[in-house]
């Protein structure tokens, strides 16, 4: 049987960026976990964007789903 209702949204983790830039295509490593991925979107202030810098709230979309949670750091 078919997928019905609003379909797959892609998980963002949201978070400010602490030190640094993140970009489309950057890996990224998830602490505890050691899990990586490539970051496929970065969204800021409602709309999709290349990259953010220090001090800005961002929202990555990764290639990939990762067990995330809050407290955890995202880092390149």
């Amino acid at each position: 049987q078919g997928e019905q209702g609003t379909g797959h949204q892609p998980r963002t983790a949201w978070g400010r960026i602490a030190h640094g830039s993140v970009r489309t295509g950057d890996t990224v490593q998830v602490f505890p976990s050691g899990q990586t991925a490539v970051v496929a979107e970065v969204r800021h202030a409602g709309a999709v964007v290349d990259a953010c810098e220090a001090g800005q709230s961002a929202g990555l979309v990764l290639d990939r789903q990762l067990d995330i949670s809050r407290g955890d750091w995202i880092a390149s």
